[in-house]
């Protein structure tokens, strides 16, 4: 969640935090990392000299709080995974704008970044939330806000960022609502007359609404009519991905990355992974997530399907990677989406995608060129397209480059940060050079 402050002020709630604690801060050079921080001059930072120095770089900028050391490697300043800021229901990066665009964005605005949660029992929650609504009323006490940028999702997320979004509206600031995850709609559906009537005055009195992709500019329109919507995609996090190489493994496998639950298609991908193997014995299925790991397994041990499925937990930047390397085809069989950065990272890696046609999906992904598209909830179906692309190495190639054309050429951080930042200009009051921006 950003909000950009008050003499220029930019806050981001849980959204940059969120691009570092994913990983998505690997592999900074120091020059950049010297730009973002404007307050540290980097050379030699490799080594445990040039760790210390890169977190204290991020920490002046208030891009995370908190971040660890995972890994270190020649000619980069570091890789960090923060302690991930989680927003409501959404996949810890879905919501990051990236971190290219979080250091574009730096060079143009001073940015303050205020994580509204965190991981941890309902105390450690409810602690930084109350945090963060502190942090946040000092700033407008003192005048220094003059744009609030709030990324945003469903249920608990929605109804966290509230107060901040109505604070602003009663001290005539205007806010950025950007809608990530595919399950706004249903929100607002299951909600009822008063969570409906916040759902809208949040819509319709933003100055601005973000929409992820071109899908979701009639849905919010049907549920605000007034809204002032623009589509502004998710950049891909880390470019380093276009240039990714990729390893022939012993066996062809299949990459799924994601929440591992019924509305990210899991039960639907195990059923037709089983299908296929009997054609394809040494097919093999990684799983790169958290959530209903028990179910899963259970699910993966009913179908008998356990020598060719390993559940690699939640991964890092540099464990994702490798994965992508080794991967045939990317499989994402969700039942809702908004634009998922999973599906951005894997055509970035020149994987060819199998997706539901959900969402901000087709946006990506047209069938047949840049991956292959699926109903959801049809495991045959998908089990179809997994042999069509497994068995077809021609076919692979030409659709992963493709995949990593389109991802090069409409999702870097630099155009999306280039959008961003026009949408600030457009919105702060002026003149912008009297302010600092939070």
């Amino acid at each position: 969640d950003a909000a950009i402050g008050g003499r220029l002020q930019r806050i981001q709630l849980p959204s940059l935090a969120e691009c570092v604690a994913d990983g998505l801060a690997a592999d900074l050079r120091p020059e950049a990392a010297a730009r973002v921080g404007e307050r540290e001059h980097m050379h030699d930072t490799a080594g445990p000299a040039g760790v210390v120095q890169a977190r204290e770089v991020f920490r002046a900028v208030g891009v995370v709080e908190d971040v660890e050391q995972r890994a270190v490697d020649d000619g980069v300043v570091a890789r960090f995974v923060g302690k991930v800021h989680r927003v409501g229901d959404l996949e810890p990066r879905a919501n990051a704008l990236g971190l290219g665009v979080a250091a574009g964005l730096f060079n143009r605005f001073p940015l303050t970044h205020i994580p509204t949660h965190c991981d941890g029992t309902a105390t450690d929650k409810f602690r930084r939330a109350l945090s963060a609504l502190g942090r946040y009323l000092s700033l407008l006490i003192r005048g220094r806000i003059a744009l609030v940028h709030v990324h945003g999702a469903s249920n608990a997320s929605f109804r966290r960022k509230f107060p901040f979004i109505a604070l602003a509206f009663v001290c005539r600031i205007p806010v950025i609502y950007h809608v990530h995850g595919g399950g706004f709609l249903q929100f607002h559906q299951r909600s009822g007359w008063l969570g409906r009537t916040c759902i809208r005055l949040v819509l319709n009195r933003s100055a601005r609404v973000i929409a992820v992709s071109d899908f979701w500019l009639a849905p919010l329109h049907g549920i605000a009519p007034h809204a002032r919507i623009v589509r502004i995609y998710n950049p891909l996090s880390d470019p380093g991905l276009l240039d990714l190489q990729h390893v022939t493994p012993a066996h062809p496998s299949l990459l799924f990355l994601g929440r591992i639950d019924a509305d990210k298609g899991i039960n639907e991908l195990l059923s037709a992974f089983a299908t296929v193997r009997r054609s394809i014995p040494d097919l093999h299925l990684d799983i790169g997530g958290d959530g209903e790991l028990t179910q899963a397994r259970e699910a993966v041990r009913g179908l008998d399907i356990e020598a060719g499925v390993t559940f690699h937990g939640w991964i890092d930047g540099n464990k994702r990677q490798d994965l992508l390397q080794a991967a045939a085809a990317f499989v994402l069989p969700s039942y809702l989406e908004g634009l998922p950065m999973a599906l951005i990272e894997a055509m970035a890696a020149a994987v060819p995608p199998i997706a539901s046609a959900v969402g901000g999906v087709p946006d990506l992904v047209s069938d047949g060129v840049e991956g292959l598209l699926v109903q959801p909830r049809d495991p045959q179906a998908l089990a179809n397209a997994i042999s069509r692309l497994v068995t077809n190495d021609a076919a692979r190639t030409r659709m992963g480059r493709c995949a990593r054309a389109r991802i090069r050429r409409d999702f870097s951080p630099k155009a999306i940060a280039g959008q961003v930042g026009a949408l600030y200009q457009e919105l702060l009051p002026p003149p912008i050079g009297a302010h600092e921006a939070t």
